[in-house]
Parts: C-alpha cells; sequence; structure tokens
C-alpha cells in the first residue's frame, strides 16, 4: 500500500509509506484526505487491482478520491490549456515534470477529460508502476543514519516533554524508551544528536 487512513472525529490518522516516491506520498495525502473529508476510513494500493475487486459502492469511493488527488495536485482548469500528444510516454513524464507529478497523476488527468479510454489508463499506468517507488541515487549510506531516522519520526514537542519527565524522574529510563518506540541503549546516542541541533531545548 502507499498510504492509509483513519477517520476519528478527536484524532483523524494518515499514514504515508515513505518508501514510494515524493510524487506519490503527495498523491496519496490528497486520496486519503478526501477520504477523511467524506468521513470515511481507506487504504490507498498502488497497485490497480485492488480497487478493481472492491464492490461497487467502495469501487466508486476509492475513483472518487483519485479524482480529488488528481484535481488538487494538477486543477482542471490549468491542465485543459497543455497541448501535448496523449500518446507519447515522453510527453506525458514532460507534462509531469511541469506540474511535479508523478506520470501517473497526468494519465489520470487524460482519463477524467475524456482524452484516453480505461484500457489505455491502466496500460500507462503499467508503465509507469515504477515511478511510485523512491529511487536510489547511489550516494546514500546504506540504511542512513539511525538517529536521525528517528528524530524525524518523532515530534519534537513530544520529544521534549518526555525529555523533561524523563529529568525529572517522572520516567524511568525503560518507559521513555518505549514511549519513543526505541531501546534504552539508543537514548544516550538520541539525546546527543538531539543536543547537537540548533533551537532544541
Amino acid at each position: 500500500i502507499s498510504g492509509f487512513c483513519l477517520q476519528s472525529s478527536l484524532d483523524p490518522v494518515i499514514y504515508l509509506n515513505n518508501a514510494t516516491s515524493f510524487t506519490r506520498q503527495c498523491f496519496t495525502l490528497m486520496h486519503e484526505l478526501c477520504h477523511l473529508l467524506m468521513a470515511t476510513s481507506g487504504v490507498c494500493a498502488v497497485d490497480l487491482t485492488y480497487s478493481q475487486n472492491l464492490p461497487i459502492k467502495d469501487r466508486k469511493l476509492e475513483e472518487s478520491c483519485d479524482a480529488f488527488a488528481a484535481e488538487v495536485l494538477v486543477p482542471s482548469s490549468i491542465f485543459s490549456a497543455q497541448n501535448f500528444d496523449e500518446e507519447d510516454i515522453d510527453a506525458i513524464r514532460s507534462v509531469a515534470k511541469r506540474f511535479k507529478v508523478s506520470p501517473a497523476v497526468i494519465s489520470r488527468k487524460l482519463f477524467d477529460d475524456g482524452r484516453i479510454g480505461k484500457s489505455r489508463l491502466q496500460t500507462l499506468f503499467q508503465e509507469f508502476f515504477t515511478d511510485n517507488w523512491r529511487q536510489s541515487t547511489g550516494t546514500e549510506k546504506a540504511g542512513g543514519d539511525y538517529y536521525n531516522t528517528q528524530l524525524q519520526y518523532i515530534s519534537k514537542e513530544y520529544l521534549q516533554k518526555g525529555r523533561k519527565k524523563h529529568a525529572r524522574g517522572e520516567l524511568s529510563d525503560q518507559s521513555f524508551a518505549d514511549y519513543l518506540g526505541v531501546k534504552v541503549s539508543s537514548l544516550t546516542g538520541l539525546e546527543s544528536r538531539l543536543s547537537s541541533r540548533r533551537g532544541v531545548a
């Protein structure tokens, strides 16, 4: 999956799979936002066959969320002025770059505008399937930096509150580590990395 959302009147949640490309994450975010605006939970799958096997009502909901996401990212009022050959793969990629979206989104817009049919849309989705995933540049360190990664996923405010409670003795090492979702042995490294960042008390 590329993401999902959980509807709640108190704390709605949107989850994004960060193994997908940034353009895919933007599309998924808008797709899941549409679910929440319609007060429903949902799953956004990368594989097209997922929605094809859903009951008609659910399939129509997924298609509505797809159309919403495509419209937010590529407004029809602007897209309609784009003149290009919809049969030309390179042209579709070029327009996608212009809008900073994936070629699959441009394919979706072509379908929504009636410029291509369903079978052509599915062919294009297959053509652009690998664009859904983040590509390695070959310059990253294997596995990345553990502490930086953890700090990306933990909000600064949450971490600061936890640190204060831990410093006052209200949280044991184990409890603090559990709240952060890390091992006790990682606390020192996280503290050190956090202290080296500017603007963090």
